[in-house]
């Protein structure tokens, strides 16, 4: 038994894996991700998907 807290956009996800059940929410923590380039513009195909994805996938319904 215990209580641990994680990411709401992963939900599901740990409660698949860890059998774990959301017991609260708060909007009291923020969490921020940072994609460091040398390049001015990101170019690499790869790179742009990601930052574009997270942009509308992964953070647009929270």
């Amino acid at each position: 038994m215990g209580v641990f807290i994680g990411p709401t956009v992963i939900e599901s996800e740990i409660e698949t894996q860890y059998g774990a059940k959301a017991i609260g929410r708060t909007k009291e923590i923020i969490e921020e991700f940072f994609a460091i380039s040398v390049e001015r513009r990101v170019s690499h195909p790869c790179v742009v998907a990601i930052a574009e994805a997270s942009r509308t996938q992964l953070f647009a319904a929270h």
